[in-house]
């Protein structure tokens, strides 16, 4: 019993694992900044960058 409640919580833990490394990667291919959802002078001059790059 104790082996199967084990066996349990590791999958827990791997399945977890892999749905934050998805969705990790998902925000990074869409060029997004993966570590959070704050819109700090980084994005934005990374946005500022994007636009000019259309515009021109």
């Amino acid at each position: 019993m104790s082996l199967l409640l084990n066996i349990l919580i590791v999958a827990v833990i791997i399945g977890g694992a892999g749905v934050v490394l998805y969705r990790h990667l998902k925000k990074s291919k869409a060029g997004s900044c993966p570590a959070c959802e704050y819109d700090c002078a980084a994005k934005q001059q990374l946005k500022k960058h994007q636009r000019e790059q259309h515009q021109a």
